[in-house]
């Protein structure tokens, strides 16, 4: 520290030297007297000049890819972030910095250095160091547009220190450890010295995906702290685009420092309007492609709600392009907007106009990455109800040509379909004893919709066109906060296996559904066909889709880079390919957890074997003799016996360079061998149930391979059992799931030591103290024991685990009545999301198995209602299931090449259980919008805890939830 700080900080602490403190100052004066004559500069810190130097600007000029402007030319997606980075001097977390103040005649003031996306920016920059001295060089810096495929340690610049007798010495900068891309997951990330966090804002664009844009301080320890600097080279390797704000140079160590975290914090959020200034060249660019993508069009439709309300729906016309558009939205919000036409009669306007305004869409709009899409439904509230049969056109002001300005409908009660009617929009169990529609609307602003007019309903044969039956509609909640709406609800027990619809005179009709049939067997179909679009390693080919793609993601080099058209490995960097395992949504990883999911399927097969069989889902393998769930099966474990390590460990899974990888490198500064993960405890003792499981049941069909997989299990299981994790959560963990594999073993088996190692886990707690999470999971581990008849088999624990098991489902049973549309999570008005709202599986399929061991109809009906919720019976109207009902999601979370983006919505691969209601704030209108209304249909970035899904919490989930009511339906 020089001295003028130590003056500063109320820290010092002066020599005891002869003459007190005259004597030191005049010392120091001495010494510095002698410096200045050699010419050295001594006083620290040193700010170098960049300014002389500097070839570009923070800012971009909003138009990507011109070759003009400044940073990395790409628009809107710079440097102008906020915080602001800051000019001037500059101390922050302890470091000193003077960063180049910009003005009209020295606009620039950062180097940035060839890469390959700006080959015309020099290589090399050399900054002058006037005979400065320091035993520390501090640069500010990041990189953008690194190109694919390099490694994430691969050399990305290298900078020389010259020094005044001639000399040279050369640091050479890593990918992620000294220069770290701009574009940063988290406001912490760090890599210590070598890369610590300064400046850490949001841009315009790196908040549509949550992401942080970081400028970090490098620490180079000068090697001859003696000798007098005089310059630094800059030097790229022409990958990336290395940018330097500032150099900084001094004797002290920064990173020791007490001041490193003092402004170690999240980052402020932007102020509103912060970027519009920022973006409004941007967004002329963007309406002008979305108008040429037929993606805004003005008024999308209009419905009829009740008699007296109507539903218009406009899109990002109101906002001229992406954004939320709310000043121009709450403009509209007048009756004097909506024009409304009757049979032809004077136009008149509606008394009140409430408004909802949603995220519909988002994804990348021509070369402008990742746009929010915003719709909005306006509710018109009439001065009279519609008569039945009436023509209605409601026209809005201000759109012209070529946009539509109006929508017009016929209000024909017996044909218009209502989404005020919820009803099962596939198929209702046709074992199930009960069974509900329901009614109910909430209109934004507006409130709840009152329905009392409306006192009985019908129940219309689709074939014959017939009513089949009818019944009164009865008040379920009046005021349900978690809706929004007055619910009301309609009996559909009586009704036996057909398809129908729901009529209620003077209102509407309901979609088409089914009882039993086809519909069941289409939900088994293709929920279990989601692990085929999902298979790792696998080309995706006609006859067995039309979401064909090629090999990808399958070759990994022994640095950890996927291998491909730019990086085919070399002698020193070899390639291995790999088979086997699911991807998760729009990830590419492979993981042993997956196998629960495999693990559900399992099970239902198990307990109703003789409804699955060869050919039923239409994968490669049909027609081999064996059942395709077994067939998918194998695919789930090929992956893991062929990881598996000759003393049987099974290593976690593969990175494919995503976030356990990237994780692995954090922690130890490279990636893992071919991004193989280790093995831990608990990947071996799952693989080991798993398989274990799968060896008994295809047995049947191929010993040899069942053979082959249960000696694998015992193996895996045996090193689980020999190495332990560490950490209390992680050994509760890895005892949870070394008991579920020896349950399984012992049933395959029924050997003596499987038997007693199952019992020893059992008897120490291996059932208790586990986490929360891994609750859902409880009749996968306890299964294959419960469901035991072993002649030797502990009865006590047996009846244990059935009571157990038994009890928690009665508790959903209870819950599952609770809230208004009945579904097992309860009327709970919070804590829910990544999969624990959508109903579906994650409730029923504990139901499911205390239905097979107690044969109690309670359970069947519980499960049924609350698959029932996940297709339609909800306050949405909507299914949770990709292609299934008349309202499903429409933009799932997935990996590109299985979506088709903007222009053809809902025509993802059919199958997907997403995740459903979220207990998230919304930047939507009105900002309250009940619990239960809260879903976002985004899918690519940003609505992960909505719109994403996985293998492992909702894909077995729904497996094994329509596989058992399928099987269920076809066994009777």
């Amino acid at each position: 520290m020089n001295f003028a700080r130590q003056l500063q900080s109320k820290a010092v602490s002066f020599p005891r030297l002869r003459g007190g403190y005259r004597a030191y100052l005049s010392a120091v004066t001495a010494a510095l007297m002698v410096a200045s004559a050699a010419g050295i500069v001594a006083a620290d810190p040193v700010y170098l000049n960049l300014s002389d130097v500097a070839n570009r600007r923070l800012e971009d000029d909003a138009v990507a890819g011109n070759g003009e402007g400044g940073w990395s030319d790409e628009g809107a997606n710079d440097m102008f972030i906020y915080p602001p980075v800051q000019h001037g001097d500059v101390t922050r977390n302890g470091h000193h910095f003077r960063l180049a103040k910009p003005t009209p005649e020295r606009p620039n003031t950062i180097i940035m250095l060839r890469g390959k996306a700006l080959p015309h920016l020099p290589a090399k920059v050399k900054v002058a160091a006037p005979n400065a001295l320091g035993k520390y060089i501090y640069f500010l810096q990041n990189m953008s547009r690194t190109p694919g495929g390099i490694a994430g340690d691969a050399t990305v610049a290298r900078y020389t220190i010259h020094y005044a007798d001639g000399s040279s010495e050369s640091l050479v900068l890593q990918a992620g450890r000294h220069l770290r891309h701009w574009w940063t997951g988290s406001w912490w990330d760090n890599s210590g010295a070598d890369s610590w966090p300064i400046f850490m804002g949001q841009s315009a664009y790196s908040s549509k995906w949550k992401q942080y844009i970081g400028v970090w301080a490098m620490r180079w320890v000068n090697p001859h702290p003696d000798k007098a600097i005089t310059g630094i080279t800059l030097a790229s390797e022409g990958l990336s685009l290395p940018a330097i704000f500032a150099i900084t140079i001094d004797n002290e160590d920064y990173h020791a420092g007490e001041q490193l975290k003092a402004d170690f914090k999240r980052p402020a959020d932007a102020p509103i309007g912060y970027f519009d200034a920022k973006l409004a060249k941007e967004r002329e660019q963007v309406f002008e492609a979305m108008g040429k993508l037929k993606m805004i069009q003005g008024v999308r439709g209009v419905e009829v709600i009740a008699p007296d309300l109507l539903a218009v729906t406009l899109d990002a016309w109101v906002a001229r392009g992406p954004g939320a558009g709310e000043a121009q939205a709450a403009a509209m919000q007048l009756p004097q907007t909506f024009t409304i036409s009757v049979n032809g009669s004077q136009a008149t306007h509606p008394r009140r106009v409430g408004r909802l305004s949603y995220e519909h869409w988002n994804g990348d709009i021509g070369p402008f990455k990742q746009n929010v899409v915003y719709w909005h439904t306006y509710y018109l509230e009439l001065g009279k109800p519609l008569p039945a049969g009436a023509s209605c056109e409601v026209s809005v002001a201000g759109i012209e040509a070529p946009f539509n300005g109006s929508a017009a409908l016929r209000f024909d009660p017996g044909a218009v379909v209502t989404r005020a009617i919820k009803v099962n929009q596939v198929a209702y169990s046709d074992l199930a004893q009960r069974r509900y529609a329901y009614l109910g609307w909430w209109a934004a602003d507006l409130g709840p919709v009152n329905y009392d007019l409306f006192t009985r309903f019908r129940v219309i044969n689709e074939a014959t066109g017939k009513p089949v039956h009818q019944g009164s509609i009865t008040l379920r909640t009046d005021d349900d906060k978690l809706s929004g709406e007055r619910v009301y609800e309609m009996d559909l027990s009586p009704l036996k296996a057909g398809a129908y619809h729901i009529a209620i005179d003077g209102l509407g009709r309901s979609s088409r559904f089914a009882v039993g049939g086809e519909g069941i067997a289409d939900l088994y179909r293709q929920t279990n066909r989601a692990y085929y679009h999902q298979r790792a390693g696998a080309a995706l080919t006609e006859p067995y889709t039309t979401f064909t793609t090629a090999l990808h993601h399958h070759r990994m080099t022994k640095s950890g880079r996927v291998a491909g058209d730019d990086h085919q490995g070399t002698p020193e960097d070899p390639v291995k390919t790999f088979r086997g395992g699911y991807h998760d949504a729009a990830d590419f990883d492979v993981f042993t957890y997956h196998l629960r999911a495999t693990a559900q399927t399992l099970a239902a097969y198990e307990m109703l074997p003789k409804a699955f069989g060869d050919g039923d889902l239409n994968i490669p393998e049909s027609g081999n003799g064996v059942p395709d769930v077994l067939d998918e099966a194998h695919w789930a474990l090929m992956a893991y016996l062929d990881l598996q390590h000759e003393d049987g460990a099974v290593p976690l899974g593969r990175g494919n360079a995503q976030d356990a990888q990237r994780d692995y490198v954090r922690q130890h500064g490279a990636s893992p061998p071919y991004g193989i993960l280790p093995p831990t405890t608990t990947s071996s003792a799952e693989y080991a149930a798993v398989a274990a499981q799968f060896a008994r049941l295809i047995k049947r069909y191929d010993s040899a391979r069942a053979q082959a997989y249960l000696a694998s299990a015992k193996r895996a299981f045996a090193w689980a059992q020999a190495n332990t994790q560490s950490g209390d959560q992680a050994q509760r963990a890895g005892k949870l799931l070394r008991t579920w594999a020896a349950g399984e073993l012992y049933a395959t088996t029924s050997d003596a030591a499987d038997h007693q190692a199952f019992k020893d886990l059992y008897h120490d707690g291996g059932y208790k103290g586990y986490h929360y999470t891994y609750a859902v999971n409880l009749p996968t581990f306890m299964g294959a024991y419960v469901r035991c008849n072993h002649s030797d088999v502990a009865t006590d624990i047996r009846d244990d685990l059935r009571g157990e098991l038994t009890r928690r489902a009665a508790e959903i049973i209870k819950k599952t009545d609770e809230p208004a549309y009945r579904v097992g999570f309860g009327a709970r008005d919070r804590g829910f999301g990544w999969g624990t709202l959508n109903g579906g599986g994650h409730y029923a399929n504990l139901l499911l198995l205390a239905h097979h061991l107690t044969g109690e109809q309670r359970f069947l009906d519980a499960a049924s209602l609350n698959a029932d919720f996940q297709l339609g019976c909800n306050p949405l109207s909507k299914t949770f299931i990709t292609r299934m009902g008349d309202r499903p999601p429409r933009h799932p979370q997935i990996a590109a090449y299985l979506y088709t983006g903007p222009v053809k919505t809902g025509d993802a691969v059919p199958g997907i259980t997403i995740y459903g209601l979220a207990d998230r704030k919304l930047s939507w209108y009105p900002q309250d919008v009940p619990p239960w209304r809260r879903w976002r249909d985004l899918g690519n970035g940003g609505a992960e805890v909505s719109s994403e899904f996985t293998i492992t919490e909702t894909i077995g989930a729904s497996s094994m939830l329509y596989g058992m009511l399928y099987g269920l339906s076809s066994a009777r």
